[in-house]
């Protein structure tokens, strides 16, 4: 060891390891003229199964529907309950118990949206009318519906003996002609009763007077208005019938009212004013039904209670259906219902002369 350098300590030793060989790449082997050069094949990983879609996640449906046939009504494959072409079932109904129903629903779409559309068209027809027009709709039963099915409901307790009127027999208005002939046989009938009448009287002062009396316009009066007086509870019931039958006119004369009266408000359309006019004929009809099936005082209670809560109704109902204050809305109601019993009372004349021209 040379005088002065330092000892090496196994520390430093250490510290100068020999490093690691390097390691040359094999150079890539060139390409000769006519000569192919092999080409290792690269491990491709297994590609992952697509997604099961989301309606197909439920099993127990996908057997349902590969168990169905083809749709029915237009043989599309079946992907659950409902073809997705034309909505008809995938089960089909076949028995009595099904076919009530389906009687029941479609005279009075007779499903849940019935009970919840009730309650609300009796303690709020505004908030009712409102969601229809504003699309909301899934919950409620269309107003066409509730206007049928009330309708439907006030002729069937019109026609019960509770309530109602008994269909009386037709009289006879002379010589044999019943009440339900046409008006030229009645009138053809008092002309036979006034000229047999005249051979009878043998006195010429007499005949003379008599023929004077009973002239052809007096007897046609006269036979036009005595028997209806004297059976005044036929004619009565032929006119009711009459109401029962022509009541799908009274939505149209609703409609025009309300657009009269709130033409300055040009957001709404006739469709709107549609949809309150049938609402809120329904709950009318509704209310005439229930009172026509109470008996004696009861009904009458009834009456006096439904004189003071229908202009309420309707005030409440026109003030959340068309967003309007309460002056504006007890406005528009009190004319509202001046005009609708102007109509009403136009209406019902209309129909009691064609009830007792008939």
């Amino acid at each position: 060891m040379a005088e002065g350098a330092k000892p090496r300590t196994p520390k430093a030793a250490a510290a100068k390891a020999p490093a690691k060989p390097r390691v040359r790449k094999p150079a890539a082997a060139k390409a000769v003229p006519g000569e192919t050069i092999p080409v290792e094949p690269v491990p491709v990983e297994a590609a992952a199964p697509p997604e099961e879609p989301a309606y197909l996640a439920n099993k127990p449906l996908e057997a349902e529907a590969k168990a169905h046939a083809p749709c029915a009504n237009c043989n599309t494959p079946l992907i659950g309950h409902y073809c997705h072409e034309c909505g008809q079932q995938a089960h089909l109904h076949n028995k009595l118990g099904h076919l009530l129903h389906e009687f029941v629903e479609g005279v009075a779409h007779f499903d849940g949206r019935l009970w919840r559309t009730l309650p609300v068209l009796t303690f709020n027809p505004g908030r009712l009318s409102r969601e229809w027009i504003e699309g909301k709709r899934a919950r409620y039963v269309a107003p066409l519906h509730v206007f049928l099915f009330a309708v439907f409901l006030m002729f069937t307790a019109a026609s019960l003996h509770i309530g109602g009127t008994e269909k009386p027999d037709p009289p006879i208005v002379a010589d044999g002609v019943r009440a339900d002939a046409s008006p030229s046989e009645q009138a053809a009938a008092f002309r036979r009763m006034r000229q047999e009448a005249l051979k009878r009287l043998e006195d010429p002062a007499q005949q003379e007077a008599a023929s004077r009396w009973a002239n052809q316009t007096s007897a046609d009066i006269f036979g036009f208005f005595a028997p209806r007086i004297e059976h005044s509870d036929y004619y009565f019931y032929k006119i009711k019938t009459l109401l029962y039958k022509l009541s799908f006119l009274t939505p149209p004369l609703a409609m025009v009212i309300l657009w009269l009266l709130l033409l300055y408000k040009r957001r709404y359309t006739l469709y709107d004013h549609g949809v309150v006019a049938l609402y809120g004929l329904g709950f009318l009809a509704l209310v005439w039904a229930v009172g026509s099936l109470l008996p004696g005082q009861i009904g009458g209670l009834w009456v006096f209670a439904m004189m003071i809560f229908i202009p309420i109704h309707a005030i409440r109902h026109l003030r959340a259906a068309y967003a309007m204050g309460w002056p504006a809305a007890i406005l528009v109601g009190v004319l509202m219902g001046i005009l609708t019993t102007l109509s009403l009372i136009a209406f019902i004349l209309a129909v009691a002369v064609l009830g007792l021209m008939g």
